[in-house]
């Protein structure tokens, strides 16, 4: 269930880089232009409501893995370990986001801690790694 909350809240990602890739890829003028228009338009419109849920979706799934995790952790074979390391990266993932968010005054104040913080919350290699080592880690529990 939570990863279901965690693929949902993955959309604004998906638009994001559908915006990004047609402004990169579309040239100014004709069709293309009257689609990178298209593309822009529609993200403008549907950029706030994605990012509220994308938070909300988020956050339920940060909970439901943490309840999973917590309550699983009476064993202690290779999936649990790996389980656990995919916990540890998504909470990692979650407090960047939860600083972004917030705008915590020591950290968000520094031009550096805020390029370095929001270049982390946004790498899609690592989100990447995130799912392949859950991934794994269903796998080999299942």
């Amino acid at each position: 269930m939570a990863i279901g909350f965690f693929a949902f809240g993955t959309l604004n990602i998906i638009a994001l880089y559908i915006f990004k890739g047609s402004r990169k890829f579309l040239g100014d003028e004709g069709k293309a232009g009257k689609t990178k228009k298209m593309f822009s338009s529609i993200f403008r419109k549907i950029r706030n409501p994605l990012k509220y849920i994308h938070y909300a979706s988020e956050g339920i799934a940060f909970v439901l893995f943490l309840i999973h995790g917590i309550s699983l952790t009476r064993s202690d074979d290779i999936g649990i370990i790996i389980g656990w390391v995919t916990a540890s990266a998504y909470i990692s993932y979650a407090l960047t986001g939860f600083i972004i968010w917030f705008r915590f005054k020591p950290v968000w104040s520094s031009k550096t801690a805020k390029k370095v913080l929001n270049k982390y919350h946004r790498s899609l290699i690592l989100l990447l790694v995130v799912i392949v080592v859950h991934i794994i880690h269903i796998v080999l529990v299942d």
